[in-house]
């Protein structure tokens, strides 16, 4: 898939499917090389995971001499952006860690405090008493390695 926001032409979504990763390389480097996009403005190729937008970094280099400002989201952010693009509407995303924390932050002594929250105090037991900035970077670890480490006991 491929979005872009290029003066001149029409913005939105072209996806390109081929059963040979080689193919949509060479088609990904010769759109951006006859775009004529701005070079400030950044291209989006949405990609399935960090290994893909790897590769896909690396082949584009090597077929163009550089690959720079362009970005690799996954579909969710992509579409998001899409949508929130044609409605004006920003689709805010509760397990973003940013937000995850805060919803964390505010469960967490109601948590603490039962007899499930023993490896939750103990996890938390180097932080400053009553949930201070140590204990908000540990939450945050919390919900981006998910929290079923310390559910399990």
């Amino acid at each position: 898939m491929w979005a872009d926001g290029s003066e001149g032409r029409v913005a939105g979504m072209h996806v390109y499917r081929s059963n040979r990763l080689e193919a949509l390389v060479a088609l990904v480097a010769e759109r951006l090389r006859d775009s004529g996009a701005d070079p400030f403005l950044a291209i989006e190729v949405v990609v399935g995971s960090r290994g893909m937008e790897r590769h896909l970094r690396h082949a584009l280099a090597e077929h163009l001499g550089i690959c720079a400002h362009v970005e690799f989201p996954f579909p969710n952010a992509a579409l998001d952006a899409l949508v929130s693009a044609s409605d004006g509407v920003a689709v805010a995303d509760p397990w973003a860690p940013g937000a995850l924390t805060w919803a964390l932050l505010e469960v967490l002594p109601a948590v603490s405090n039962t007899a499930e929250g023993g490896p939750l105090r103990r996890y938390l037991a180097p932080s400053v008493a009553g949930l201070g900035v140590d204990a908000r970077s540990r939450s945050t670890s919390l919900s981006m390695h998910g929290m079923s480490s310390w559910t399990s006991e």
